[in-house]
């Protein structure tokens, strides 16, 4: 039986780390792990907020390559979404107060559920929802955190000419670098459907 879920997110300073999610993001510190390898200095921390766990972490050096790559994600998709009961417009407002930096502004998103994105000091997105009354719950098909929510057979119905319907969809994938790998995937399915149209 689980008892607990952490999300662990690898960083450059865990005391920078710290520093913004307790003062910024409104977490507090719950546990602090002190490494001594001549100087002391903090290798990992546990910050809450809620039932939001977050683990803070300096890459070791068998992790170092590991890291290289998360950094290079960094920019894309890697990250956290938090879920909130309620308030989202308040704790927006205290984030824009507090300077965090915003990825993108408090909206609806494709489900009515209010949502942002923030971004902490090493470029890791947060994205912060809450689910309102009425709104869709998200399927196996919903593009997390971006909300674009599309079936295969919606998908592969598309007219290309329909600028509407392709833009937003392109616009997130090239967010998420995975526009060229998710078109090449898109032409082999397209091609295959076409085929088995032309057998029938």
């Amino acid at each position: 039986m689980f008892k607990v879920g952490k999300t662990l997110l690898v960083v450059e300073s865990v005391e920078k780390a710290i520093k913004f999610y307790t003062e910024r993001l409104g977490f507090s510190l719950s546990d602090v792990t002190i490494q001594r390898d001549g100087d002391a200095y903090i290798s990992s921390a546990d910050v809450k907020k809620g039932n939001v766990i977050l683990v803070l972490k300096v890459p070791s050096i068998e992790e170092l390559a590991e890291f290289g790559m998360v950094k290079r994600c960094s920019g894309r998709s890697a990250g956290v979404v938090v879920e909130l009961n309620r308030g989202i417009e308040k704790y927006y407002a205290r984030c824009k107060k507090k300077s965090v930096p915003i990825a993108s502004e408090l909206t609806k998103n494709a489900m009515g559920n209010l949502c942002f994105t923030a971004r902490d000091p090493f470029g890791l997105k947060i994205v912060f929802v809450e689910k309102l009354a009425g709104a869709a719950s998200a399927d196996a098909n919903a593009f997390a955190p971006c909300s674009l929510m599309i079936s295969k057979e919606k998908l592969l119905s598309i007219n290309p000419k329909d600028k509407i319907a392709i833009d937003p969809m392109v616009d997130a994938l090239k967010d998420m670098g995975l526009l060229r790998r998710v078109s090449q995937k898109f032409v082999r399915g397209w091609l295959k459907q076409v085929r088995l149209q032309s057998k029938k």
